[in-house]
């Protein structure tokens, strides 16, 4: 009996000090989450796109100091913040709480319209530092900065080009075309109208590569006889989208042939 009660306290003690056991119950503890932004480019301003996501199994309850969710700052290459979100805003300061269900995620969308302010994004490498405000969850205090801050980066370009080389063989309805291109987002769209009837719709093309880099391009277009124009231009519209509202942009129209 002596015996099995000196291996039982072993057995707990072993229980109690192993390190491995003692790491499975604090990340049992831990509670997981991600926060993360991602700018959008557009010619004139910036998107900024911003995600809180419970990847846990219980719910989460954020607590916030104030109805201020997340700070957003803009910093160039040398390390100047070129733009602060909260710079011209006032929030209130009374207590704010979101609670996140397993796997639920919320986001949120803010503009900022360079041109608009005045400020000279001259071309070149910036950084988004995005911080989360809160500064609980679910009672406790969040110990992990890490988890709090996202950041990324973006290029301002000087002139944009997106297409060149572009050229365009055949002739009644059955079309190549080829290039080179270098879309922002990695991916473009086309459409094929006459001027009056979409003849092809919107149709997306995904490339190997994007801005800065080139992609070859090749599309082979077809169109039903009976379709083409008696007396009109048949024109392929190469474009981007950008944003939530899927903006159109870098719109390049490409004339794939003329009847008369």
């Amino acid at each position: 009996m002596r015996s099995l009660a000196i291996y039982s306290f072993l057995m707990l003690l072993i229980f109690f000090q192993s390190p491995g056991l003692a790491a499975v119950q604090e990340d049992r503890d831990q509670q997981e989450f991600t926060f993360f932004a991602e700018p959008v480019v557009l010619p004139d301003r910036i998107d900024f796109e911003l995600a809180l996501t419970n990847e846990g199994e219980d719910p989460l309850t954020f607590v916030f100091p104030s109805s201020q969710k997340y700070e957003i700052l803009v910093n160039d290459k040398g390390g100047e913040t070129v733009f602060r979100y909260s710079a011209d805003k006032m929030f209130s300061q009374a207590l704010q709480k979101i609670t996140l269900a397993p796997n639920q995620t919320v986001s949120w969308t803010e503009e900022w319209n360079f041109q608009s302010t005045g400020t000279d994004m001259k071309p070149g490498e910036y950084q988004v530092v995005a911080k989360l405000k809160a500064t609980k969850v679910d009672g406790k205090a969040i110990s992990d900065n890490q988890k709090l801050t996202s950041r990324s980066t973006f290029l301002i370009p000087g002139e944009i080009q997106i297409y060149k080389n572009l050229i365009v063989k055949g002739e009644q309805g059955n079309y190549q075309v080829t290039g080179r291109v270098r879309p922002l987002g990695g991916k473009l769209f086309y459409t094929v109208e006459d001027g009056h009837n979409e003849l092809i719709a919107e149709t997306v093309v995904k490339t190997k590569t994007k801005y800065p880099q080139w992609s070859d391009l090749s599309l082979s277009i077809s169109i039903k006889e009976s379709r083409l124009p008696s007396n009109g231009t048949l024109v392929l519209h190469l474009y981007e989208k950008a944003g939530q509202d899927g903006e159109m942009i870098h719109t390049c129209p490409v004339v794939l042939e003329k009847f008369y």
